[in-house]
């Protein structure tokens, strides 16, 4: 006997009559919208990081070209 013959008959379910559904279907879909979501929303806040080299070069190239100072937004 094999692990799946002992599950099979511990949970007395013959395999010729269960079939997939559609909500499994319907929630790895949602899974993958979510990952999408969040993958976007991640980005979005790593541009947002500020090191300080970045920061040491950007007021360079600013005193360099005399622009104004930016503004936050």
């Amino acid at each position: 006997m094999t692990l799946l013959d002992v599950d099979m008959i511990l949970l007395d379910v013959d395999p010729n009559v269960v079939q997939p559904g559609w909500a499994p279907l319907f929630i790895v879909l949602l899974l993958g919208i979510v990952m999408v979501f969040l993958y976007f929303s991640m980005r979005k806040q790593f541009r947002k990081i500020r090191l300080p080299e970045d920061e040491e070069s950007d007021n360079a190239e600013e005193s360099a070209s005399e622009r104004p100072p930016r503004t936050p937004s």
